[in-house]
């Protein structure tokens, strides 16, 4: 079953078994709309050159091979990943739904990761070599998100929240974190951590939080060996999570406003 021209909405469910194969091509979609979907051991999703996996709706079920060079793109639904992936495609984007990359194999990689509503989550390692653009939306799971290749969270006067429960984000790059006034920013739960890697920065834009939203356990933490430092806004910025560093910590605009305690190292 495939697509190699506009696209193909499977919306009826179903069940992949054998050496069953769902293939798009460059140019093409193939978007799984509605119903429940089951793929076996020892079948395989492909997606070749600009091809669009999409998920929209319904539920999909990946037990065999995942391996897209293009796009993989979540509208809605949840698309539940869980055998070992070869490739989530040249970009990821994801506005609704969930995508759950728990496939257990070797960490993957993809060139830019747009998160703007939704859930991405899993216990997999995702590494994005470039932008990381997170508007809104969660990162949960026992994974990791690497992102090498700047990272930009919320914007200035823009009324996001960005919710990280769990998971660990890891920034090696210069990262922004903005949002339209207090209590909007970025949100930490069940020992969620953002590490602002050393040569790295971290700069609060306007008078955005970081907010300890809870879970179990409470909260989570910020550890920073790079700089981490309010930039913009004449208002307060609160951190209210652990915040653990090694380096530069400041304020050149409005007040910043420590929390919830920490170490300095």
């Amino acid at each position: 079953v495939g697509a190699s021209s506009g696209t193909l909405s499977l919306q009826g469910g179903g069940t992949v078994t054998g050496g069953g194969k769902l293939m798009v091509s460059a140019g093409a979609t193939l978007d799984f709309n509605a119903g429940s979907y089951t793929t076996a051991a020892g079948t395989s999703i492909t997606g070749t050159g600009t091809g669009v996996m999409s998920f929209s709706g319904g539920t999909v079920a990946v037990n065999g091979t995942y391996n897209v060079a293009g796009t993989t793109l979540v509208t809605g639904g949840e698309a539940d990943l869980t055998a070992p992936i070869t490739d989530v495609g040249a970009s990821v984007i994801i506005s609704g739904g969930t995508l759950n990359l728990s496939g257990g194999g070797p960490a993957l990689t993809t060139g830019a990761l747009t998160l703007s509503g939704g859930t991405l989550t899993g216990s997999d390692t995702l590494t994005v070599s470039g932008s990381t653009m997170w508007t809104g939306g969660t990162m949960s799971g026992t994974g990791t998100t690497n992102a090498k290749g700047g990272l930009t969270m919320g914007a200035a006067g823009v009324g996001d929240i960005e919710s990280l429960v769990e998971r660990t984000l890891n920034n090696a790059g210069a990262a922004t974190l903005g949002s339209a006034e207090g209590g909007y920013g970025l949100r930490l739960s069940s020992g969620a951590t953002f590490d602002n890697e050393s040569g790295f920065s971290l700069d609060l834009i306007d008078d955005v939080w970081i907010v300890n939203n809870g879970g179990t356990p409470a909260g989570g933490t910020v550890v920073n060996a790079g700089t981490l430092s309010k930039t913009g806004g004449t208002g307060v910025s609160y951190v209210s999570v652990t915040l653990t560093y090694s380096n530069a910590v400041g304020a050149s605009s409005g007040t910043l406003s420590l929390q919830g305690g920490g170490t300095v190292t």
